[in-house]
């Protein structure tokens, strides 16, 4: 996205009224992709798989699943910070295209691949994934769909497994999507999580700097989360 004055991510909304889910393919092609940030790598992100001090580890080797992933910026710093082999997938063929050519062109030596396709549609694999990491995918999905999203969430990641998440848009009286607004106390999450014998830890939060899709929605914040599956 080029740098300068925000564009507001509301101008998705007719284009996914008029195409469905074809409208983020859609929406690749023409280059409108409001949700990504001339910063490329999300700032709260950063920081956090920087952080010396947490009351958690980190994955010691393994692999990671980016469900939405875009231009795959967050999926490279997570693969070169912690040493995952990354999977990002996303639902528009443009857009994993342009994450492979931004992968090329990023010199990183991480282990990333890319794969497009439905996420509510992919099986669960034998060998389960250490981390997931959900930055704009929850909240560009109708809430109808949020109960698919936690079951798949629950299907990909392993016991003892991570769940990174930064929540936006919090504290806004936005009623459309995408992006859909979310309950500050994060209970969207939670009740689509919490589901089926499946037990969740919440270990770490932090409110997420403001560079954080600025401008995007007006008034709205952003919180980065860390949850733990537990069974």
């Amino acid at each position: 996205m080029a740098s300068g004055a925000p564009v507001k991510a509301g101008g998705l909304i007719p284009i996914i009224a008029e195409h469905g889910e074809a409208g983020w393919d859609v929406a690749w092609k023409k280059d409108f992709t409001p949700w990504e940030v001339k910063e490329q790598t999300q700032p709260a992100l950063k920081d956090l798989l920087n952080a010396t001090s947490l009351p958690f580890e980190w994955p010691k080797g393994g692999k990671a699943l980016v469900p939405g992933c875009g231009r795959g910026y967050d999926a490279v710093l997570i693969a070169d910070t912690l040493g995952l082999d990354v999977l990002g997938v996303d639902l528009s063929e443009t857009a994993v295209q342009a994450a492979r050519d931004h992968y090329s062109k990023s010199g990183s030596s991480a282990r990333v691949t890319y794969e497009s396709g439905d996420f509510f549609a992919r099986a669960a694999p034998a060998d389960k994934y250490d981390l997931v990491y959900d930055f704009t995918f929850f909240v560009a999905i109708p809430p109808a769909l949020r109960p698919g999203w936690g079951a798949q969430v629950n299907a990909h990641l392993k016991q003892d497994g991570l769940l990174i998440i930064l929540a936006w848009p919090l504290h806004t009286t936005k009623k459309d999507g995408p992006p859909y607004a979310l309950d500050p106390a994060l209970d969207d999450y939670a009740k689509v999580l919490d589901v089926e014998g499946a037990v969740w830890q919440r270990l770490y939060e932090k409110d997420a700097t403001e560079e954080t899709m600025i401008g995007r929605v007006d008034g709205a914040t952003a919180k980065i989360v860390v949850w733990r599956k537990m069974k």
